[in-house]
């Protein structure tokens, strides 16, 4: 039970990481065309 709790959490902690890297590149992206 621990073990898996434990790798629910890293596995939540990687999918937001992925979200918020796909976020940081679009808002960059946004910026660049703002910036045009």
């Amino acid at each position: 039970l621990e073990v898996k709790l434990q790798f629910e959490l890293s596995h939540q902690k990687r999918t937001e990481n992925v979200y918020s890297n796909k976020l940081g590149i679009s808002f960059i992206s946004i910026k660049l065309m703002l910036l045009q």
